[in-house]
């Protein structure tokens, strides 16, 4: 009893945190809600591409764009898949005109009614086979469609990648980029779509062209009064189609943030912080306002499409009528036989079918046209911000690697992260650079390597600027370990290794692990460098984030016994000082051969470089050797002093004391 209660209760304390939370913390959730700034919607979405007009007009380019898709992914299947499309048109066809046949000599021949079926077999076998044709031609059809469908969709997603891995690094920076992948991914994916509902729309249209000949050859008034009958659910379906894109695209910032947050919620990486932090009610609640801006949007969408629907629907009703009155009055006026009004209205429901079906296909074409838009904006995109530098080599054994005045600001900030900095290492040379949080040391290191291009002044190899460079063939000579690094989910050995090739094979991959201590964490390991390092697939292991720091580091020396310039940021931040040491002691080696840099915030670190430069606000102010920095006043004494000194203890508080 007392045990319900008190889980009664803490269930209801836990409901009015979250409450509270949820209320006090509501202006910041809007906020966060919208992951992108302000007017970012705006160039996503093009009204005008929503418009009935523009739709009828887009529709014979996403015809062709489909038609290229599936071209390019499997031509033999797409040959199959059109083929069949105008037989089975000339298979319907020739059953109708099989069916006239048939009541003609059912309805108005001579003799006997046993004479009459006797004569109508051979066009009630035609029909039947006919209908068999259509049968075989529909299945191969659709074996085509679902053999072009993933081609087209995968070489979407590989052109998706290919354009965004090609784009600059700083690209990324621009939330706009990352809200234009997001939606590009989603088109990348439509791809599939659309070359089935391209083969509907072909099929469908096909069908109509062989049923309206039909109905033309019995009397030409008809096919009209049927296309005036279905214009009207077909601008409704179009319609409604631009109000559910309009709304999706409305909320994609509230989708981002909802598809982000459920990715922490549930994430093994984030679950002990969402428990421990007691985040889950917290995060809960930003998810389901977000997910209720969504669906808001989408029930407005509904509604706007059934009303829409509603319209369309009674139109269409008063076209059927003028339809179906119009072969009354021919039949009545003698304008058309019995035996051609009952072809006429067997004509007449397979082509409103097939034309409801052109016309409903047809405004999927364009919604599916809009999404794969998309994925078109977003490859246009990266391909405008892709990496167009020169062609240069970087000069055999650069000797020196120089920062002139280099500035540098991120898109869409105002604060300029590098201010005229001037910056040399040669090779053989360990250069430190420290400063505090947000003096801009990653952002030289982007610089030094060519990741990222300087606004103003230059970044030279010997000489030679970065600018001029063919990209991979520097990055080639570039090893760099970053603050934040990716845990890759392969082995120990590609991790190390990461796809370039070694001639010496694994003896470099043990060489390079001994170096920063990483084999003594391969020794640990069931499969040794065969070891999948993610836990999240079978047989995959987990390790620290100090002894990944480890791997991460063999990876850069691996690279850096053949390449000219290594980048050390923050290498050891998460080692013990045992590991920190054998670091350190193996990059004395490493470096003899190549141009070296080492960001810390752990200034007896920096005792192995040469020189220490001292970054602040994105500027130099202090340069020397260790010994040297440590006695002048400055920035480096002052930090250095600040590590030594923890400060006084805090006194225990005794119970009973006040505060």
């Amino acid at each position: 009893m007392n045990t319900a209660a008190a889980n009664t209760s803490a269930t209801a304390n836990t409901s009015a945190t979250a409450a509270n939370t949820d209320s006090t913390d509501g202006a910041d959730d809007s906020a966060m809600m919208e992951w992108q700034p302000p007017g970012s919607d705006a160039e996503i979405i093009d009204g005008s591409k929503t418009t009935l007009r523009a739709t009828a007009r887009a529709l014979p380019r996403l015809l062709a764009l489909a038609l290229r898709l599936g071209r390019q992914a499997d031509r033999r299947a797409l040959a199959v898949l059109l083929g069949c499309a105008v037989a089975s048109a000339a298979a319907q066809a020739f059953g109708l005109l099989a069916t006239t046949g048939m009541i003609t000599q059912l309805v108005a021949g001579t003799g006997s009614v046993a004479d009459r079926l006797n004569r109508s077999i051979p066009s009630v076998a035609f029909l039947a086979a006919m209908s068999g044709t259509a049968a075989l031609l529909r299945i191969a059809s659709e074996w085509a469609a679902e053999r072009i469908g993933p081609k087209i969709a995968r070489a979407a997603e590989l052109e998706l990648i290919d354009a965004a891995t090609r784009a600059e690094v700083v690209a990324y920076d621009n939330p706009r980029f990352q809200a234009a992948w997001d939606a590009g991914d989603r088109g990348a994916g439509a791809t599939r779509d659309l070359l089935s509902q391209t083969r509907d729309v072909i099929g469908y249209t096909a069908n109509l062209t062989a049923a309206g000949i039909v109905i033309a050859t019995i009397h030409p008034v008809l096919f009209p009064l049927l296309v005036v009958a279905v214009i009207p659910q077909a601008l409704a379906r179009t319609a409604a189609a631009n109000a559910f894109y309009r709304a999706m695209m409305a909320t994609f910032g509230a989708t981002r943030a909802a598809n982000v947050l459920r990715w922490y919620l549930c994430d093994r990486r984030s679950a002990a912080e969402v428990r421990s932090n007691t985040l889950a009610p917290f995060l809960l609640g930003i998810y389901r306002r977000a997910a209720a801006k969504v669906t808001d949007a989408t029930d407005t969408a509904a509604q706007r499409s059934a009303v829409l629907g509603l319209y369309g629907a009674v139109a269409s009703g008063a076209g059927a009528f003028l339809v179906w009155g119009g072969l009354a009055w021919l039949l009545a006026d003698g304008h058309v036989t019995l035996a051609s009004a009952g072809t006429a209205v067997i004509a007449l429901r397979s082509a409103a079918a097939d034309l409801h079906a052109a016309a409903n296909y047809s405004a999927a074409v364009h919604r599916t046209g809009l999404y794969v838009g998309d994925w078109q904006k977003f490859t246009g995109m990266a391909r405008a911000q892709r990496l167009d530098r020169g062609v240069a080599a970087p000069p055999p054994a650069t000797s020196v690697i120089e920062a002139k005045g280099v500035t540098f600001a991120y898109p869409n900030s105002d604060r300029v992260a590098l201010r005229g900095v001037d910056f040399r290492v040669r090779r053989g040379e360990i250069v430190a650079v420290v400063g505090v949080n947000g003096a801009a040391k990653s952002t030289l290191m982007k610089l030094l390597c060519g990741l990222t291009l300087p606004d103003g002044g230059e970044v030279t190899w010997d000489g030679v600027s970065t600018r001029a460079m063919d990209p991979d063939l520097l990055w080639r000579q570039t090893a760099l370990v970053q603050q934040d690094f990716s845990h890759w989910p392969l082995t120990v050995r590609q991790n190390i290794t990461l796809g370039q090739p070694c001639g010496q094979g694994d003896e470099a991959v043990l060489e390079a692990a001994a170096a920063t201590g990483a084999d003594e964490v391969i020794a640990e390991l069931d499969d040794g460098l065969g070891t999948l390092l993610a836990k999240e697939f079978w047989g995959g292991a987990e390790i620290s984030e100090g002894q990944w720091q480890r791997v991460v580091t063999a990876a850069a020396f691996h690279r850096a016994r053949s390449g000219t310039l290594l980048i050390l940021d923050e290498p050891t931040s998460a080692m013990d000082p045992r590991a920190e040491h054998r670091i350190f002691t193996g990059l004395a080696e490493i470096a003899r051969n190549c141009a070296t840099v080492l960001v810390t915030h752990n200034l007896e670190n920096t005792r192995v470089a040469h020189r220490i430069v001292v970054l602040d606000h994105g500027r130099v102010i202090q340069e020397g050797g260790f010994d040297e920095l440590a006695a002048a006043p400055g920035m480096f004494a002052d930090l250095r002093a600040l590590q030594h000194d923890r400060g006084r203890s805090v006194p225990v508080q005794r119970s009973g004391d006040d505060g």
